[in-house]
């Protein structure tokens, strides 16, 4: 696989970009949180979708940006061109693989299923085991316990699937056996004996008895065909008699029928009759009525009455204004006299030398004649209360008769009103009563038809009792047929009953012949099912031992193989100075050769330790690539170089650059920006608080 191309918009802090992949080694360079990762991770995302991230499908768009998550890749991948296109939306991820002008796949799951089934032939765990190594997973081989790093490397390079087609096979081999076990109890009766012979006896009995019972029933059915004869001549015999006991029921029922008509009709005449003859009582009534009203003059007395009230209650409103303009004048009387009571008191008071209280000026001479003259008018107010008071009392006792007027009215009033409720009430009953008689002439002809009904009810009754009279009917010779029709239908239910109960048994006993047949079928199913399962157990035993023996000789042989590309790979990465491993094939634990003598891992610096787990990831990746039938092509290596010195750094580098020219692509992630000079092909990323992650070619 090399990549040809990518275009990013909206993945994590990458909102646009678009590259061209170069061959050979390229470095990728930035500080921390650039984008360096998620550039690659979006490959990822593209091929396998969201479990390739570990993350949740909306975590990886843009944050604060609407337009859709999309990533673009072209890659070849054994020597055709591929296109693939992945979009995460609000509601949806939309996906769609191409090689050439042809559509392979179409939508999320599809594409990462023919990504991993059919095209890379791999899942996301393999690819970042094997050509995607991400940060902080370099050593993730060499630091596993044996038992884990056996498995891991044993699944990523598909022995695990021998070793799980020999414990398959051997648990076909145990269910086999629990099958032959079930089979065999099959054959065995609860007594211990073989149940083959005992079941072709049973079934031999089944059949005699079977036979004798299909010939003790010929009996019973002719003695059902004799009962079922007597019934049919009794059936006819006594339909004759129930429709001669019909013909009497019906005329009963038009005697019956004829007789409650005329006691409907004879009800009904008398009903008109009697309504008819209160008609006659109700005209007297109205003529009575009549005279009443017609004398009655209640409602003229009332009006004149009212008239009358309404002259009184106007005096009264009048005597009511009156009373209250001698009562305000009387008050502003008294207060002028109170006023000009106080005023001779003070005067009096103060004696003839003093000022006066109004004027001011000396009273002197003038004293005596002012005093004089305020009494003078003391004296005139005084006459004016008099003479109002006495006005009071005058209107107070008019109001007093007015007001007993009044009341007579009143009671006269109250006296009216009875009797015009009186008249209204002989009006209303006036009209009620000529309503009623209006339908007089109505009554007199339903009456005459009523007459007439009922006569025609009589002879009715009297032709019903005629027909009745003509019928020859004996209930009790009726009564006997019946009993004579009972016993057969009886006899007839017997034999019924007799049959049935011999076909059941019948029935009953071919059933045991079907189930004991079928039992004597299963058992010898059972045999013939024992030698092919015995047949099928020996070869599943032949197949876990071969499947043991081929993957003990694949294991055997892998981890020289390993070990032989390891060795390649770390001379390429040491430039020489570390040239030969040994891999243990048991756990796959790697030990390098310094010398002569090989070593683990812990008597290396940390540096060493990476390069050498470097080498043995590039080499696992080597054998997953040759195992899926295609070139390697491409490794992403992703913070590597953490561990190294500039020194080393700089021959890893190297080494790189050489392996980069048998692998095709090699692509290195790193923070290190003073290896920039050293490589052939530099992308650096900036991250821009504006445009997001940005990048330059150097």
């Amino acid at each position: 696989m090399r990549l040809r191309s990518l275009a990013i918009r909206n993945y994590r802090s990458i909102r646009r970009l678009q590259v061209e992949f170069p061959e050979g080694l390229l470095g990728i360079v930035g500080h921390n949180g650039a984008g360096k990762s998620s550039l690659l991770e979006a490959v990822a995302w593209a091929l396998y979708g969201t479990p390739a991230v570990r993350t949740r499908a909306e975590a990886v768009a843009t944050i604060g940006v609407s337009d859709p998550c999309q990533v673009r890749l072209e890659f070849d991948l054994g020597g055709e061109a591929f296109r693939l296109e992945r979009v995460l939306k609000p509601s949806s991820t939309t996906a769609e693989l191409a090689r050439g002008d042809e559509l392979l796949a179409e939508g999320a799951r599809e594409v990462s299923d023919y990504v991993t089934e059919r095209l890379l032939r791999m899942d996301y765990q393999t690819f970042y085991a094997s050509i995607f190594t991400r940060q902080g997973e370099l050593d993730k081989f060499v630091n596993m316990s044996s038992e884990p790093r056996r498995q891991a490397v044993e699944r990523l390079l598909g022995i695990s699937d021998v070793r799980d087609a020999g414990q398959r096979a051997r648990q076909q081999k145990r269910d086999l056996g629990n099958r032959l076990e079930g089979l065999r109890s099959q054959l065995i009766a609860r007594d211990g004996e073989p149940l083959q012979p005992r079941l072709v006896t049973e079934l031999a009995e089944l059949r005699e008895r079977s036979a004798a019972l299909t010939k003790a029933g010929k009996p019973l059915e002719a003695a059902l065909e004799t009962a079922t004869l007597q019934d049919a001549q009794a059936v006819k015999a006594w339909e004759q008699v129930e429709a001669n006991a019909e013909k009497y029921r019906t005329a009963e029922k038009r005697r019956d029928a004829a007789q409650g008509a005329l006691k409907l009709a004879g009800e009904r005449l008398q009903n008109a009759q009697k309504t008819l003859d209160n008609s006659y009582k109700k005209e007297k009534e109205a003529a009575e009525l009549r005279s009443a009203t017609a004398a009655s003059d209640a409602p003229g007395k009332l009006a004149a009455l009212r008239e009358k009230q309404a002259t009184v209650e106007k005096e009264l409103q009048e005597l009511a204004a009156g009373k209250g303009k001698l009562d305000a004048a009387l008050a502003a009387s008294g207060r002028e006299l109170a006023s000009e009571q106080k005023h001779l008191q003070e005067i009096r008071e103060l004696g003839a030398e003093s000022e006066c209280p109004t004027c001011e000026r000396p009273l002197g001479e003038h004293g005596a004649a002012l005093m004089g003259r305020i009494a003078d008018e003391i004296e005139a107010l005084e006459q004016q209360q008099r003479e109002t008071s006495a006005a009071l009392e005058t209107l107070a006792q008019t109001s007093k008769a007015t007001d007993s007027r009044g009341a007579a009215l009143g009671k006269q009033e109250e006296k009216l009103r009875g009797a015009e409720a009186a008249h209204a009430a002989q009006l209303a009953r006036l009209r009620d009563l000529e309503q009623a008689l209006a339908r007089k002439p109505e009554l007199e002809q339903q009456l005459a038809e009523l007459q007439a009904r009922e006569q025609a009810a009589r002879t009715e009754q009297e032709a019903a009792h005629a027909a009745l009279a003509k019928l020859e009917f004996d209930p009790q010779a009726h009564a006997r047929a019946r009993q004579q029709r009972e016993v057969v239908a009886a006899a007839l239910s017997e034999a019924k009953l007799a049959l049935e109960r011999h076909r059941g048994e019948l029935a009953r006993a071919g059933d045991g012949v079907k189930a004991k047949q079928a039992e004597l079928e299963r058992v010898e199913r059972a045999q013939a099912q024992i030698g092919e399962a015995e047949a099928e157990l020996e070869r599943f035993g032949l197949l876990e031992q071969l499947l043991k023996g081929f993957r003990s000789h694949i294991t055997s042989r892998i981890a020289p193989t390993l070990a032989a590309h390891t060795s390649r790979r770390l001379a390429q990465l040491t430039d020489g100075r570390y040239t030969q491993v040994e891999i243990d094939g048991s756990d796959y634990s790697l030990k390098v050769f310094d010398g002569v003598e090989a070593h683990s891992l812990d008597r290396f610096s940390g540096g060493e330790a990476d390069a050498f787990s470097l080498a043995l990831r590039l080499s696992i990746s080597q054998l997953l690539a040759e195992r899926a039938g295609t070139e390697m092509g491409l490794v992403v290596l992703d913070e590597v170089l953490g561990s190294q010195d500039e020194l080393r750094q700089r021959r890893v580098l190297e080494g790189l650059e050489r392996m980069a020219q048998s692998v095709g692509q090699v692509i290195l992630v790193t923070h290190i920006e003073s290896i920039k000079d050293h490589l052939p092909h530099v992308w650096e990323l900036v991250l821009d608080d504006e445009r997001g992650t940005v990048l330059r070619e150097l």
